[in-house]
């Protein structure tokens, strides 16, 4: 049995128990019409069938600078941007804060950047889900955000403690 990416002969595969099939790598993105053909045998009429297959890049997500943990200030605006690997990524990425929903953003040159606020001090799973398009495939990242107190809440909380000695 005979594959091809159109005209192009991708190999061919020795059938056993009426199935055949090859390993191959799409060098391109996009479509591409898979054709399956047999040319029959003493027992067997030829055939021939095809199918349109959408090949996809592969795609990762970089996160911030600052590496997988950032830090931000509770109650207070915070950037987080993260950039899509890929041929060309466009589309949307979004950010999600357990499973609240942050914000949304759409890549500009494969990055997409959000402005939020987070108003709860602890560490925080952040999850960066790129939605994918004609060209690369969804994927998701993570990153740890940990949140600490501002400047003018901690102030007093030391100045008891100082008090206290």
């Amino acid at each position: 049995m005979s594959f091809y990416d159109g005209p192009t002969l991708l190999g061919t595969g020795s059938i056993a128990s009426g199935k055949a099939s090859i390993t191959n790598t799409f060098q391109t993105v996009g479509a591409h019409t898979f054709i399956a053909n047999y040319g029959g045998d003493a027992a067997n009429f030829g055939s021939s069938t095809s199918a349109t297959v959408m090949v996809l890049s592969s795609t990762t997500i970089t996160g911030p600078a600052g590496g997988p943990n950032l830090n931000a200030v509770a109650g207070k605006p915070t950037t987080l941007a993260a950039t899509v690997n890929g041929n060309s990524p466009t589309g949307t990425m979004s950010f999600y804060d357990g499973s609240m929903l942050l914000g949304t953003a759409t890549l500009v040159s494969g990055t997409g950047s959000i402005n939020t606020s987070i108003p709860t001090v602890g560490t925080h799973t952040i999850t960066i889900v790129y939605s994918g398009d004609a060209n690369n495939a969804a994927t998701t990242a993570t990153i740890m955000l940990i949140v600490s107190l501002p400047p003018e809440q901690l102030i007093p909380i030391l100045q008891l403690l100082l008090d206290d000695q």
